[in-house]
């Protein structure tokens, strides 16, 4: 899948999957190291959400639900209260509220600078208004634009406006999408835009319009209660979220994937034709039926926790059945 002549590849590693840095998640990505498998090789990286403002977590009294240490930027928590795995059913609930330390600390580590395929950097504005999250934007731009001239490969920018575990109305992020990709189009490389299947599609064919916006990436986490004709939500979690205290949640199993499929099917027959990530595949069967509804590649996050010896499997055999796309 090339973007303003950028080949990025048709099987993506979601935000999220590999950290910040492609680096993983420790000590769970060092024991799965062992696993006949677990390898990314021929995935494309996709940096974890980032923000501008340090989200650290409630023990630096900043927003962020995943307490992370501040110099390896890996959790503080073995098992992290924010996170619900159901490993029999391979889904996965997180709230973990774009913690981070924010987009300037992490350029001036320099380790995104130093990748040497292909990228995209993940990030999303967080504040109260429209006006704050511009200003977020321009910020993001300049501290990219003064840095982009080391970077050894050429990146591609994600933003995310559907996160559902921070505060905000997501409808709102929506109708300002267009406003927003005008600013960071000064940094003149590609932009996808990643929803969630809430996401109208009028709403996002109007975002294409606007000419800034090179590829979709469906879906984001479902936020929990979303769809309850679909998901069953109090069969798997009970009568409420785990995660209440954190707002209730993000949800990755298959509903959320099927709801993706269906998405994508819908946008084609709508007439959007810019390239569409499908994403939250678990299976073989799952990156053919991406194929069939004509999404230009795969992503997948939870496989890499709840089925870990199928990453690499699974990278190969979206690199086979997308190879016309």
């Amino acid at each position: 899948m090339k973007l303003r002549g950028i080949d990025f590849g048709n099987v993506f590693s979601a935000s999220g999957t590999l950290n910040n840095f492609g680096e993983g998640w420790e000590p769970f990505h060092s024991l799965k190291k062992k696993l006949s498998g677990f390898d990314f090789t021929g995935s494309t990286f996709i940096s974890k959400t980032t923000t501008i403002d340090s989200r650290m977590g409630e023990k630096e009294k900043e927003q962020g639900n995943l307490e992370l240490n501040p110099q390896t930027l890996q959790p503080v928590k073995l098992f992290p209260d924010c996170i619900k795995v159901n490993w029999r059913k391979g889904e996965v609930l997180n709230a973990v509220g774009l913690s981070g330390p924010g987009f300037e600390t992490l350029l001036r580590t320099g380790r995104w600078q130093e990748i040497k395929q292909p990228f995209f950097i993940s990030y999303m504005a967080t504040r109260a208004t429209k006006e704050e999250r511009l200003k977020e934007d321009e910020e993001f731009v300049r501290l990219l634009l003064e840095n982009i001239e080391d970077f050894k490969t050429k990146i591609g920018i994600q933003l995310n406006i559907s996160c559902p575990n921070i505060k905000g109305d997501l409808t709102s992020f929506i109708h300002e999408t267009d406003d927003r990709l005008k600013v960071l189009a000064r940094l003149n490389i590609p932009i996808s835009v990643k929803i969630n299947v809430l996401t109208p599609i009028e709403a996002v064919q109007k975002i294409i319009d606007g000419g800034n916006c090179d590829a979709i990436e469906i879906p984001n986490t479902l936020p929990y209660g979303e769809y309850p004709s679909i998901v069953n939500w109090e069969k798997k979690f009970g009568l409420e979220s785990p995660l209440k205290k954190y707002g209730g949640g993000g949800y990755s199993g298959r509903e959320n994937f099927f709801l993706a499929v269906n998405w994508t099917n819908r946008a084609r027959r709508a007439g959007i034709s810019i390239p569409i990530i499908c994403g939250a595949v678990s299976n073989k069967s799952e990156v053919e039926l991406a194929h069939s509804v004509d999404a230009s590649g795969i992503a997948f996050a939870r496989l890499s926790i709840v089925r870990p010896s199928q990453v690499k499997p699974i990278i190969d055999c979206g690199k086979y059945i997308f190879r016309d796309r």
